[in-house]
Formats: C-alpha cells, sequence, structure tokens
C-alpha cells in the first residue's frame, strides 16, 4: 500500500501527456518500392505518457501509415496494371528521459520498442474487400527506435493542463516483415516525428 502511494505522488509531481502525433520510419528496402516511390512509411496516431519521476515518463504510442501504387505490366496480349497496398499499425512501449528543464524548451531522449504489423495487398482494386482476384498477406516486425526531441511547453503554474508540441529525429530497426508469397520488406533508418498536444 506504502508503495502505491508513493507511485501516486511521484506521478503527481510529475508531467502526464497525451498527443496527437505524425510520423515516418525509412526504408531502403527494394521490395519497399512495390509500394511507394518514396522511401518512407507514413503514420499518424496517438501518443500517452505517464509522469515516474520529474525526469522520467513511460511512453506509449499507437500509429496507422497505408501506402500503394499502382503497377503496369506488359506482355504478348497488350497492357496490364494492378494496385499494390500497404497498410501498417505500429505499437510503441518505451519511456522518455528529459535531463534539462528550461521554462519553456525541454530536449529528451525517447527510446521504445515497436511492433509493426504490417499488411500488404494485390489487386485492381485494393480498396474492395470482397474481391476475388485479391492477392493479401500479412506479417509482424519488431525493433526499435532511438529518438532525440525537443519539446515546447507552455507552462503555467496558474493551469493544470498546458498545451504542448515536440519533434523528434532518430533511428529505427525492425525486423524484416515476412508477406508470404509476396516475400518480405524491412523498415531501418531515419525516423522523424511530431506531435501536439497537452501535460497534465
Amino acid at each position: 500500500m506504502t508503495t502505491l502511494l508513493m507511485l501516486a505522488a511521484t506521478a503527481t509531481a510529475a508531467d502526464n501527456e497525451i498527443a496527437l502525433e505524425l510520423g515516418t520510419i525509412y526504408s531502403d528496402d527494394r521490395s519497399w518500392d512495390a509500394f511507394s516511390s518514396d522511401d518512407v512509411l507514413p503514420s499518424k496516431g496517438l501518443r500517452v505518457g505517464f509522469g515516474v519521476a520529474d525526469d522520467v515518463a513511460v511512453i506509449g504510442s499507437y500509429g496507422y501509415g497505408a501506402r500503394g501504387a499502382d503497377v503496369d505490366l506488359w506482355s504478348t496480349d497488350g497492357e496490364g496494371w494492378f494496385s499494390t497496398a500497404f497498410y501498417g499499425h505500429q505499437l510503441g512501449l518505451g519511456a522518455k528521459v528529459t535531463p534539462l528543464d528550461w521554462r519553456y524548451l525541454r530536449p529528451y531522449v525517447a527510446p521504445q520498442a515497436v511492433a509493426l504489423y504490417g499488411v500488404a495487398r494485390l489487386d485492381e482494386d485494393t480498396g474492395d474487400d470482397d474481391n476475388l482476384n485479391q492477392i493479401q498477406a500479412a506479417g509482424t516486425a519488431f525493433g526499435g527506435v532511438l529518438n532525440g526531441g525537443l519539446e515546447l511547453v507552455l507552462a503555467d503554474e496558474r493551469r493544470k493542463v498546458v498545451p504542448a508540441a515536440y519533434i523528434e529525429l532518430g533511428y529505427g530497426w525492425l525486423t524484416s516483415m515476412q508477406l508470404d508469397d509476396l516475400g518480405d520488406v524491412q523498415f531501418k533508418g531515419l525516423t522523424s516525428r511530431f506531435g501536439l498536444g497537452v501535460h497534465f
């Protein structure tokens, strides 16, 4: 019971947070070219943080991203085409460590373990779930990201809820995602995140 009370008191003294987040993770895998002309998987989602000390918070995040492309095929029968699509669901869990706490600006580091669940589709219409000609495969990749960030917090002792914004850059590495007969794809390289939310 004493331990719970101490944790509750610590959490009260530290910042909790919630934010809407945009992010990217890089892929230089040639297999990714089938889904996008860009070397990134963008995502949009939500991040929450629970302060456990004055300079440490546990953070969790969810992001959803999608990419697609049209592929032209040439054969003896003439020209044809099909569409590809990739849908990714990314979960992250880690920490945010803020060694410096200036009045409004807070530099920090944020390591996170990451799981990415992806669904790949090849079809004449990837948006139609009931198309009998559709080829679909799913896979999961695991890894992590290490980002450095800078946060703007409009701290005000008179208010319990204050607006905040942050930007992060770093590096991510995930295992190769196996997509059955569609092959595999790996995400590794630069990562970025931008968020708007509140501290409370």
